[in-house]
């Protein structure tokens, strides 16, 4: 079977081609890096086998070359794969506006209420964290006026049976001290009496009253 003009010109080529390839095959001794040589040799390889292919056994090289076109055509005839999001949902449970969970919007890459409003993650978080810090401020504030009122209640009721309260003088402030400090009298049996009425309320430890008493007391200097 006698070879057509390109058929011939194209082995003659490649024969050309394929001798080339031989003188330039890579030597490991040529290499200091392994990895480096690996890769040099594993290009030349490839370059060398389809050299082969097309003077040694061109029908092979040709039937490849068919595959190869009819996996690209079958690649190209596939329908598109829909696009990614421009922006990944977070993770996580998503939010409540006005009691209904928000919707995610993947284009712009934030959250919309039911009625497709912009809902401020962030800004919402400040202001429910806001509220929190500001009603225990609050509740704090009226337990700590409740706790001086009931101290002051156990304090009057220690002194109307009788028995003579602490007295509080400020102490001058030393070199080393940054402020001056508090003073008490000693008076052991208030003490122990306020103790005792402190055990049978639930609202007071004996800690708090002992510090409200002092802050009391130093209020009056």
């Amino acid at each position: 079977m006698e070879l057509s003009p390109y058929s011939a010109a194209s082995k003659a080529f490649h024969a050309a081609a394929l001798i080339r390839l031989e003188a330039e095959k890579p030597k490991k001794e040529d290499y200091s890096d392994y990895k480096a040589f690996r890769r040099e040799y594993k290009a030349w390889h490839g370059s060398w086998t389809r050299c082969h292919q097309e003077v040694h056994d061109p029908a092979k090289r040709e039937a490849e070359r068919e595959r190869d076109s009819a996996r690209h055509a079958e690649r190209r005839a596939r329908p598109p794969e829909p696009a990614q999001p421009c922006f990944k949902k977070p993770r996580g449970r998503a939010p409540l506006a006005e009691g209904k969970p928000c919707s995610w919007n993947s284009d712009d890459g934030f959250w919309t209420t039911a009625n497709g409003c912009y809902h401020d993650v962030a800004a919402v978080r400040k202001a429910s964290k806001t509220e929190h810090f500001q009603r225990s401020k609050r509740i704090d504030k009226e337990e700590q006026k409740q706790r001086r009122s009931l101290c002051a209640r156990i304090a009057a009721a220690v002194e109307a049976s009788g028995v003579p309260a602490p007295s509080a003088r400020r102490r001058h402030r030393r070199p080393s001290e940054r402020y001056g400090k508090i003073v008490l009298t000693p008076a052991p049996l208030f003490w122990v009496m306020a103790e005792a009425l402190v055990a049978q309320e639930e609202f007071l430890t004996w800690w708090q009253f002992q510090w409200h008493y002092r802050a009391q007391l130093a209020s009056q200097l």
